[in-house]
């Protein structure tokens, strides 16, 4: 790997992780929270508004109550040839009034050399770090003769970079708006969410606010044994963006569950521009499931994510 496609790769993960205006560029902090949670998810265009999973309290609180009784997941993906990490694991149980999720994500880097002003190594590292906590809830609202799932994440974000660090509170609000707007479709949903709404992050003496999303997509199930999903979202200062995938079920032999699966993103972030074919596949065993996903990110090289998820119904 060439110098040059080093310092790229290290100024796109100080971009993402903790705070690119910390050096003077860039208008919103914690862009990490753009990232993605869930390899299903990554393998299907980074799509998410109407996720039904326990991943729902990433990308739309609302989807919780499509959700088991009980529902784990961990998804652990490198980034940048292994310079960085991000995980994400989420935890939630659904009872009679409601449904709960705690879940967590850490983008984490490798220790990084400190300079001086005349380029001399000083013999001491630093690693930048972003990471989240979310509670959340949702529920069914009676509306119309129809139950419409809502919901809302009350997060807790902070970013370390070297000596310089910050925190804030945020949330998201979602709901699901199918029951209204399609009530006899039974095989759509479609949900829509803003995400980190919240008071900005103060890094030394400036302030610089999260990057709030506003999220709308849906599923569609197609005679029960594929699904596709689609995702608009815009991000502060962005262009709108899009993603869309497929997934196909089939059996392997009489126990286990194979989803091959496909997908289109298309984000502009400030490290990079992300345009392509996204892939994956998922495997089911009983109650445990196993994704992988294989998203290119442009210059930054391909990312993998590989999930986890166990469920009791």
């Amino acid at each position: 790997m060439t110098r040059q496609k080093n310092a790229f790769i290290l100024s796109a993960i100080i971009a993402l992780c903790c705070h690119s205006a910390v050096f003077g560029g860039g208008t919103t902090s914690a862009d990490f929270l753009k990232l993605g949670a869930g390899a299903r998810n990554g393998a299907m265009g980074d799509t998410g508004a109407a996720d039904n999973s326990v991943n729902a309290s990433w990308w739309n609180p609302a989807g919780l109550t499509q959700i088991p009784k009980f529902q784990c997941s961990f998804m652990y993906s490198p980034l940048f040839g292994g310079e960085a990490a991000f995980q994400h694991a989420a935890l939630g149980k659904k009872y009679a009034f409601g449904a709960f999720a705690l879940s967590a994500g850490i983008l984490s880097v490798k220790p990084i050399d400190k300079y001086d002003n005349t380029g001399a190594r000083l013999g001491e590292t630093y690693a930048p770090q972003d990471s989240v906590i979310m509670f959340s809830f949702a529920k069914d609202v009676i509306d119309y003769r129809e139950r419409i799932p809502v919901g809302i994440s009350v997060k807790y974000v902070s970013s370390q970079l070297d000596d310089v660090s910050a925190d804030t509170y945020a949330f998201d609000i979602g709901m699901f708006v199918h029951p209204v707007l399609f009530p006899n479709v039974r095989n759509l949903k479609v949900g829509v969410a803003v995400q980190n709404i919240g008071n900005a992050m103060k890094f030394k003496n400036r302030s610089y606010p999260l990057s709030q999303i506003t999220r709308a997509g849906m599923t569609y199930t197609i005679l029960g044994n594929s699904l596709i999903a689609a995702d608009v979202y815009q991000c502060t200062g962005s262009d709108v963006s899009f993603g869309f995938g497929y997934e196909y079920y089939t059996l392997l032999g009489s126990m286990m569950l194979f989803s091959p699966r496909i997908g289109y993103k298309q984000q502009v972030t400030e490290a990079a521009d992300a345009l392509g074919v996204t892939l994956g596949f998922g495997l089911t065993y009983n109650r445990l499931v196993f994704d992988y996903a294989f998203i290119p990110y442009g210059e930054l090289e391909t990312v993998h994510k590989i999930s986890v998820k166990f469920s009791m119904f």
